[in-house]
C-alpha cells in the first residue's frame, strides 16, 4: 500500500491498474479506504499529480462519509 502525504495527514491508498480505463479515478469507500483506478500506462508520478491537485477532496470526503 502506498500513501500520500497532506502536512501531518497520511493518506495510504491502493492503485488498482486498469486495461481499460483512460484517466485516473479516486474512489473512498465507507471504511475510508482509498482507490485509485489508473490506466496502465499511467506513471506512478501522473498519480501522484493528480493526488496532489485532489488534496481538498481527499481532506474533505471522509468527513463526509462519517456523518
Amino acid at each position: 500500500m502506498r500513501e500520500h502525504h497532506i502536512g501531518q495527514t497520511v493518506i495510504p491508498y491502493e492503485i488498482n491498474w486498469c486495461d481499460d480505463r483512460e484517466t485516473v479515478g479516486l474512489s473512498l469507500d465507507q471504511s475510508l479506504e482509498l482507490t485509485v483506478r489508473a490506466p496502465m500506462a499511467a506513471t506512478i508520478g501522473e498519480i501522484e499529480d493528480m493526488l496532489e491537485s485532489r488534496q481538498e477532496w481527499l481532506l474533505e470526503k471522509p468527513h463526509q462519509l462519517m456523518r
